[in-house]
């Protein structure tokens, strides 16, 4: 995560600094440290009632640290699930066939949730246990609450979604043979990107580059 978080805040400043380029006419040098990226990334709702001079509270979001906010364990799997207004809560009580708890005042406004938060999710993981992930997906999507099953990475290659929009690719690399790749998940509806080299092998591309450097012959680079 820390690698992939960072490498994500490096190309949008990368991006930034291009366009800032463009305007200017002026380089500049970029620096995104690991640590620090990650403190931001974290600290962005979990500084709290430490954003306030004095302190109004503790750090840490509530709703993020329950132990009970994480994928529900089903009859027979997991699913990621997140009502969120009080309508999508009340709606899901009375699927469940619990009523008693979308009338409850703990659940039934903003303020009160968020004091209660975690009993609620304790609830949530307790109602869920009841029946199996393909039942819940079928009441929940009618519902129009938010929600997904928890795949396994095996799942994931046979995924109907991935497979219909063409997410995995086939190719047959020169020395590896027959190959799975993923696509780009980024969608330009004028410029698209793709996948136009496979991963090369040790200096594979080593003359072409060094003749895309000024002034450099491909000897030089010996």
């Amino acid at each position: 995560m820390a690698d992939k978080i960072a490498g994500l805040s490096a190309a949008y400043a990368i991006a930034a600094a291009l366009y800032e380029r463009e305007r200017s006419g002026l380089g500049q040098a970029i620096e995104v440290p690991m640590f620090e990226t990650l403190v931001s990334f974290n600290l962005l709702e979990h500084l709290a009632g430490e954003t306030f001079r004095p302190a109004l509270g503790g750090m840490g979001y509530d709703r993020v640290l329950s132990p009970h906010r994480r994928p529900y364990r089903t009859k027979d799997g997991y699913i990621g699930l997140m009502p969120y207004s009080t309508a999508q809560w009340r709606r899901f009580f009375e699927i469940a066939g619990k009523p008693q708890y979308a009338a409850d005042i703990r659940f039934t406004e903003h303020a009160a949730r968020s004091e209660n938060i975690d009993e609620l999710y304790r609830i949530l993981a307790e109602i869920l246990a009841e029946r199996s992930t393909a039942e819940w997906i079928q009441v929940l999507e009618t519902a129009d609450i938010p929600m997904a099953p928890v795949l396994s990475p095996e799942d994931l290659l046979e995924d109907e979604h991935l497979q219909a929009i063409g997410f995995f690719r086939r190719d047959v690399h020169p020395s590896e043979g027959n190959i799975r790749t993923v696509s780009n998940p980024v969608r330009f509806s004028r410029t698209p990107g793709g996948i136009e080299r496979l991963a090369p092998r040790l200096n594979e591309h080593r003359e072409e580059i060094l003749e895309e450097i000024d002034g450099c012959e491909p000897e030089e680079g010996a």
